[in-house]
């Protein structure tokens, strides 16, 4: 199974992951050699050493660019947050880590909860291909959802706007409160964005390999450890093991 797995998930001789760096959850740190570092780098590590390989990073500003280069044979792994619309471009493994999303405020918007959102004339933003905004597009209502392409472009359209909600990571948006003043994180969260590894399609054996993976990284403490490492506990938690 292993040198199946190997064919499947490094067929150049390498691993080569995709890395969603617009993520300072699971990418909270840089390498000394400047590049990404953090739970999902450190997993993808893992993997590399688990299937005999080099690892080589492959970095991209945003899940929406991460995702939208699915098939130009870029990377072979990837880890973002699993998505119905993004299934039919890749494979999913049941998650490793759940992150909490919800809102940040200004303190006289008159919304005080996630579920309050929703509502007539209502304007949400959120960084286009997030998993988040992904799943706005498939529930919201009544709200109008506006999707900058980049989180730097959200925190500053939400900012000049005292009625708007900016959906986000609940630990980047406490980050984002600190520096943006009058404003709030909402309590609680509208839907947990569930990370995960993928592949291509047509892989059964690496699918596989990496759900397999998923299942003793989180049995055996090793998400756990990754993130009292990185010291990224509050934002993040640990997913059950897959039944």
């Amino acid at each position: 199974m292993t040198e199946e797995a190997r064919n499947d998930l490094a067929p150049h001789g390498v691993l080569r992951a995709g890395i969603n760096e617009g993520n300072q959850v699971l990418v909270s740190a840089r390498s000394l050699d400047g590049g990404p570092d953090g739970v999902a780098p450190a997993l993808a590590a893992e993997l590399a050493g688990r299937l005999g390989v080099p690892l080589q990073l492959v970095p991209y500003p945003s899940p929406g660019v991460l995702g939208d280069r699915a098939g130009a044979n870029e990377w072979d792994i990837a880890l973002l947050a699993a998505d119905p619309a993004r299934a039919t471009a890749m494979d999913f493994t049941s998650p490793y880590a759940e992150l909490p999303v919800t809102y940040l405020a200004h303190a006289g918007s008159g919304i005080t909860s996630p579920a309050a959102a929703d509502q007539p004339g209502q304007i949400i933003v959120a960084t286009r291909g997030s998993a988040y905004a992904l799943w706005l597009e498939a529930h919201l209502v009544q709200a109008t959802l506006v999707r900058p392409g980049s989180a730097a472009e959200a925190r500053e359209l939400f900012a000049a706007h005292e009625d708007y909600l900016l959906a986000g990571l609940a630990s980047s948006l406490a980050g984002a409160a600190r520096q943006i003043p009058g404003t709030l994180v909402l309590p609680g969260h509208f839907m947990t964005a569930r990370q995960a590894f993928a592949c291509p399609p047509g892989h059964p054996a690496g699918l596989a390999f990496l759900q397999a993976f998923v299942t003793e990284a989180i049995t055996s403490g090793l998400v756990a450890g990754l993130t009292d490492r990185f010291g990224v506990g509050q934002g993040l938690n640990v997913a059950p093991v897959p039944e």
